[in-house]
């Protein structure tokens, strides 16, 4: 894969999650010229970047990498939730929590988060080491009740990252 296949891939797969460079950017706790960059086939991201997007995008390092788009496992065939089940269940969940917290409090700890679907369990993805550890010892709590609600079962398993 050169360089330019790899920004079309990255590109690509940022569009289908329909998030602009900017977006992205702040996910990656990055610039958006970093991005830029990339997308253009100027400069590679770091190694722990690549890791980072192939969670977020959801394929492995090595399809990300060689420019395919499959899912890191057959989630859809096993009946297993998909990550646009996992993203829908978190929208709903910061609905959620949205409606409990301060406006503020949510925009600081909760706008910016994403989430990720791995071995069937949720990780929200946090954009500082603060946000994870605040997220986790402040409102962890919160977040069950949130995702019990958002998917109608308790115990739903969910991590930072």
């Amino acid at each position: 894969m050169t360089i330019q296949d790899f920004g079309e891939t990255l590109a690509g797969l940022r569009k289908e999650k329909k998030l602009s460079q900017t977006e992205l950017a702040n996910h990656l706790n990055i610039t958006h010229q970093a991005v830029s960059k990339w997308e253009r086939g100027e400069s590679w991201p770091d190694i722990e970047t690549v890791v980072r997007l192939s969670t977020l995008f959801d394929i492995t390092v090595d399809d990300l990498l060689k420019g395919k788009k499959e899912k890191q496992s057959l989630r859809e065939e096993a009946a297993v939730p998909t990550l646009s089940d996992a993203d829908r269940i978190w929208t709903k969940a910061q609905a959620y929590i949205q409606e409990r917290i301060s406006g503020p409090s949510y925009r600081t700890w909760f706008a910016s988060t994403s989430v990720v679907l791995e071995d069937g369990r949720l990780f929200i993805v946090c954009y500082s080491q603060f946000q994870r550890e605040w997220l986790f010892h402040r409102y962890t709590g919160l977040i069950t009740e949130a995702l019990e609600h958002a998917t109608g079962k308790s115990g739903v398993p969910f991590d930072f990252r």
